[in-house]
């Protein structure tokens, strides 16, 4: 159960970066990488900065499940 839901939720969220990382056509169309590196750099800093985002969140929990929730 679990597991295909896991799956599901990560196939559904490499949909969404991989959209993310699109160049427009007119970028393509001249085949210069420097061109589009712009594109790819402001997506892995987003990828990045939720990264760090998510990473701190679930960080900020940790004394309550340490403590036994403060009791």
């Amino acid at each position: 159960g679990i597991w295909f839901f896991a799956t599901a939720i990560g196939e559904f969220l490499a949909g969404k970066i991989g959209s993310l990382m699109s160049v427009p056509k007119n970028i393509l169309a001249k085949n210069d990488p420097v061109l589009s590196l712009p594109y790819y750099a402001d997506v892995i800093l987003k990828i990045g900065l939720a990264s760090i985002v998510i990473r701190y969140s679930w960080s900020l929990p940790y004394p309550f499940f340490r403590d036994g929730w403060g009791m």
